[in-house]
């Protein structure tokens, strides 16, 4: 099957306050990553610990049970873990 070229799927976290390393629920996070058609996946809306970072392409993997990234913005290690039922848990070290 041929895919259109170009694009991307979003996961906004909608700024919702979250704390590293502490599960929180995102709806539509789940299925935006693992299912993404092939494009790129933007990370919008991002907050955690008070600090907003901004937009930034993730390359999420995992199954139909998890899907994590790893990403590094400046001198941080930023991890997200996503599962099913929208579970979020982001770390930032």
């Amino acid at each position: 099957m041929k895919m259109a070229k170009g694009g991307y799927r979003i996961i906004d976290f909608k700024k919702a306050a979250l704390t590293s390393g502490t599960e929180a629920n995102i709806a539509g996070a789940f299925d935006a990553a693992l299912n993404s058609y092939g494009k790129a996946t933007l990370v919008s809306g991002l907050v955690v610990g008070g600090v907003e970072y901004p937009e930034f392409f993730a390359p999420f993997v995992g199954t139909s049970e998890a899907v994590s990234a790893a990403v590094v913005i400046g001198d941080k290690n930023i991890t997200i873990e996503i599962a099913t039922g929208d579970d979020v848990t982001v770390t930032v070290a």
